[in-house]
């Protein structure tokens, strides 16, 4: 009888939980558990989670590799090669996995080599194909064929709803795209200046660090700083209600107060543990003495089934970013 393959078990559970939950939301733990294998077995075929998430990467574009072949299909005019590609790729709750990569571990030297080649690979499929499109009179021809794969590319991979704006760390746009240049040339096609799109880009690339600024403005007036102070952190998903944390601010502002020298912890009933670089965070119970305990509470995501009426008779402090809060008028209550 052969042996069960743990490689191959690993990768399998390790790609499904990087594209449901995002990679800073899955841990080794999680993957072994789902693979059933022991957890030593793990590091005998990975390194490290980086390894596996590249392989995982590997693996899923792989996986496409039939449908990328149909782009290549001499015999279709351009437009029908992608309807066929796109209808074959299907569509999936949980995005595509190279753009939700992108989103989360682009910074990462290892992960933006791989994404950098993968997208230029993907680009030019598509590009070629356009081109015969417009060879055999299919694709339109007044707009060159390396725009028109990204806009096919970004539209098939990112949310291009109407944008919401909303009062929290992350201001800008909600389902922004991962390369803000298509929506600004996609703006501009259409006969439209991309200013506000700009500034909401830029706004949100500053105000992680504005609301680590804001938590220090809260300490100081109690005489206290950042270093060596207790945070704890209400919500590290991205929205409410949701496990999404792929492009969570809150992330990014966990990282500034560990930066900081702040002592970190964090409570979401939706995202049970994180892995933020080298840590493994998990979430904590906000009992009466959990918030009395730290020395500012921050309300980063705004959860129905958290009970603020708790929150806000024993925390010493909050700084209250989703405008959760509305309803309760405290001197220890402070909004973004």
């Amino acid at each position: 009888m052969p042996k069960p393959n743990h490689k191959e078990a690993l990768l399998d559970a390790g790609l499904a939980a990087f594209h449901r939950r995002g990679y800073h939301a899955t841990g080794v733990q999680e993957i072994v558990s789902s693979a059933g294998v022991p957890k030593g077995s793990f590091y005998s075929h990975f390194e490290s989670k980086d390894a596996l998430g590249l392989a995982a990467l590997a693996r899923y574009w792989e996986n496409r590799a039939k449908a990328r072949a149909l782009l290549r299909d001499a015999s279709l005019p351009g437009l029908e090669r992608l309807d066929r590609y796109f209808a074959t790729l299907g569509y999936s709750e949980d995005g595509c996995l190279i753009g939700n990569f992108t989103a989360e571990l682009a910074q990462i030297d290892a992960f933006r080599q791989d994404l950098s080649r993968l997208w230029r690979q993907w680009t030019d499929a598509l590009s070629q194909c356009l081109a015969d499109g417009q060879r055999d009179g299919s694709v339109r021809t007044d707009v060159p064929v390396t725009e028109l794969a990204r806009t096919f590319h970004y539209g098939a991979t990112f949310d291009t709803a109407e944008s919401s704006f909303y009062s929290g760390p992350k201001v800008g746009l909600d389902h922004y795209a991962v390369d803000p240049y298509y929506r600004n040339w996609k703006t501009r096609m259409n006969g439209f200046e991309p200013r506000l799109l700009e500034i909401a880009a830029i706004i949100d690339s500053q105000m992680p660090a504005f609301t680590v600024s804001r938590i220090a403005d809260a300490l100081n007036k109690s005489k206290k700083s950042l270093n060596g102070s207790h945070i704890l952190v209400l919500g590290i998903a991205d929205t409410s209600d949701t496990t999404h944390i792929r492009e969570s601010p809150s992330l990014e502002i966990v990282k500034g107060l560990y930066d900081k020298g702040s002592v970190v912890s964090y409570s979401d009933p939706h995202v049970l543990s994180v892995e933020l670089d080298d840590r493994t965070l998990t979430s904590t119970t906000t009992t009466p003495d959990i918030l009395s305990s730290a020395d500012c509470v921050v309300i980063l995501t705004d959860h129905s089934a958290v009970d603020y009426r708790t929150i806000v008779e024993h925390s010493q402090l909050v700084l209250d970013c989703r405008n959760a809060l509305r309803k309760y008028r405290a001197e220890h209550v402070i909004a973004l």
